[in-house]
């Protein structure tokens, strides 16, 4: 879906993006139109909202996996301020961008198993 948005006929649906739904919600901006057109046209059609799917919705990566991790690549640096991070009660976001940041070739993992190749 080049533009945001397409039109199912199978479904009987006008899908658009999450980000095409945002800008369309500006009056008379180009994706405002282009839905109202589409709507017109297919007026007993529904519009849903497709998830993207390139986002990185990483599910496998916990404090246990980070923890195995540094232990199993020898990073005594890393085990010691990861210790530091956990018992500071820190955000879970924040000590996953910290072991990101010190692993920059994993952040473009997307699931536990591209992790585990990864290693």
């Amino acid at each position: 879906m080049k533009n945001g948005i397409r039109v199912n006929h199978t479904n009987e649906t006008i899908e658009i993006t999450e980000g095409y739904e945002k800008r369309a919600r500006v009056y008379r901006s180009e994706e405002y139109k282009e839905l109202l057109s589409a709507r017109n046209d297919y007026s007993t059609y529904r519009i849903i909202t497709i998830k993207n799917k390139g986002k990185s919705n990483f599910k496998g990566l916990n404090y246990d996996y980070i923890s195995l991790y540094l232990e199993k690549h020898n990073d005594e640096e890393g085990i010691n301020v990861f210790k530091k991070l956990v018992e500071g009660k820190p955000n879970y976001l924040e000590v996953k961008k910290w072991f990101f940041n010190r692993y920059p070739n994993l952040a473009k993992c997307t699931s536990k198993s591209d992790l585990i190749l990864a290693s």
